[in-house]
């Protein structure tokens, strides 16, 4: 779940935050709507858009474990984390409503 900027640079670079380093958290839930991403995954800003995608590399994955509540949001969804690049093979695109 992102913004539509960060789904471009997705797909330029075949790489999750399109390559950048720092922690990279995804999930395996599918939200349809906006409102239950940012609220269960405690996001800062409305994600625009949901990238389901297959990881091609082999990143050191730390998870599931529960998303904490922040930013006023009541998390509980499910997140999964790494220091490393993780590349990605986008299945689906889908714009949230």
């Amino acid at each position: 779940f992102m913004s539509k900027k960060e789904a471009k640079a997705v797909e330029k670079t075949g790489m999750l935050r399109g390559g950048d380093e720092g922690i990279t958290h995804f999930t395996t839930n599918k939200f349809r709507t906006k409102e239950s991403a940012k609220s269960k995954l405690s996001l800062k800003n409305d994600p625009e858009t949901r990238l389901d995608f297959k990881i091609l590399n082999k990143p050191k994955v730390k998870g599931p474990t529960e998303v904490k509540p922040a930013y006023k949001q009541r998390g509980g969804g499910v997140e999964y984390r790494t220091l490393d690049r993780v590349r990605v093979r986008i299945i689906r695109k889908k714009g949230l409503r």
